[in-house]
């Protein structure tokens, strides 16, 4: 009798050790919808956390940050679930009349926060042609090619002088102008595009040519352009037959 109790008693210990450890377990609970989709997935719930993002992705666009304080501030439209960003029209005297407004654009998802698009409107140069401001200007500015060019093909001489790089025909020079654009911050290229504007008598690579070595020279990038054009393989004789890549492209 003795020996059954107590068996019986280590079989009642055995079951209470056993509920004991087995884990506690609830059924799952389903979250209304309306809480799903405002709480769990709306990354970017109000146009301030829309504007602070568009700011820092555009904040990292411009090589002079001081200058990007001139686009501040950002204001925000949610159309959907997209916000769309805009910041200040900006448009520095520099710029002369031709160049319209600088502005960026930002696209993010409200629910994830992805940036979709970041663009800045008439960062190419947008220009006022139409304009009488701008048609006064660029008939006041209009000059021979030999003057415009007098500064850069000055700094040609002194950074490559055996380069001979102001005898390059007009596709090769502008090949060179293009290459130096690419090297320009957002604000330098568009400056640099608004100076170049002129009125020519022909339409052609040399007249395009001659407004860059203009604003080059105006904006105090002549030397800039000329560094650019000595570190391509642009190599030009001395005797009048023209110039030639020492390393052509394969």
């Amino acid at each position: 009798m003795i020996a059954f109790a107590a068996i019986v008693g280590v079989a009642v210990t055995g079951l209470i050790t056993l509920f004991a450890c087995a884990p506690m377990t609830r059924p799952a609970v389903e979250l209304p919808m309306n809480v799903l989709d405002h709480a769990a997935f709306n990354i970017v719930p109000d146009h301030e956390t829309a504007e602070t993002i568009a700011v820092a992705v555009s904040r990292a666009m411009l090589a002079d940050k001081d200058e990007f304080t001139k686009f501040l501030p950002f204001s925000a439209d949610l159309d959907g679930d997209i916000w769309t960003v805009f910041s200040n029209p900006v448009q520095p005297e520099s710029w002369g009349p031709c160049s319209e407004s600088l502005f960026f654009v930002v696209k993010v998802n409200r629910n994830t926060g992805e940036i979709l698009d970041l663009d800045i409107a008439h960062s190419e140069g947008g220009l006022n042609l139409d304009i009488p401001a701008c048609q006064m200007w660029t008939r006041e500015h209009k000059e021979s090619y030999s003057e415009s060019a007098t500064a850069v093909f000055r700094a040609l001489g002194e950074v490559c002088p055996s380069r001979n790089l102001e005898r390059l025909a007009p596709i090769q020079l502008n090949f060179v102008v293009e290459q130096f654009k690419k090297s320009l911050s957002v604000l330098e290229r568009n400056s640099f595009e608004a100076w170049a504007q002129t009125t020519c008598v022909a339409n052609d690579l040399t007249c395009t040519n001659g407004g860059y070595l203009r604003a080059a020279r105006d904006l105090n990038m002549a030397r800039r352009l000329a560094e650019k054009a000595c570190s391509s393989d642009f190599l030009c004789r001395s005797d009048g037959m023209g110039c030639e890549e020492m390393k052509p492209p394969r």
